[in-house]
């Protein structure tokens, strides 16, 4: 994947916040609640699978793209900012086919 090109967010103030949040629950954390109760809507009455891998697979790739794109592909420098060993994001961009 190619992070030379740097997508700016073109994000308001205002996209921060959503309506299903509570006053202390971040925008993030508002948008994985209401995706959550989709999903459980969704599964009409069949049971969830592995649900702790699928939200985080969800969640760690986009994290992981963004994160190189705003590092330039400078892998030491993309593991330093999401606090983990540069060997620990080398796994999980291959994880994710982001290598």
């Amino acid at each position: 994947m190619n992070y030379s090109t740097v997508e700016s967010p073109a994000f308001t103030e205002q996209d921060q916040y959503n309506d299903n949040n509570t006053n202390d629950e971040s925008a993030l954390a508002g948008t994985v609640r209401k995706a959550l109760v989709k999903y459980f809507e969704d599964l009409d009455g069949h049971t969830a699978n592995d649900l702790y891998r699928m939200v985080i697979d969800e969640v760690e790739k986009p994290l992981l793209d963004i994160v190189m794109q705003q590092m330039g592909g400078n892998q030491t420098h993309a593991a330093q900012v999401l606090g983990i060993t540069r060997s620990t994001l080398r796994k999980k961009l291959k994880r994710h086919q982001l290598d």
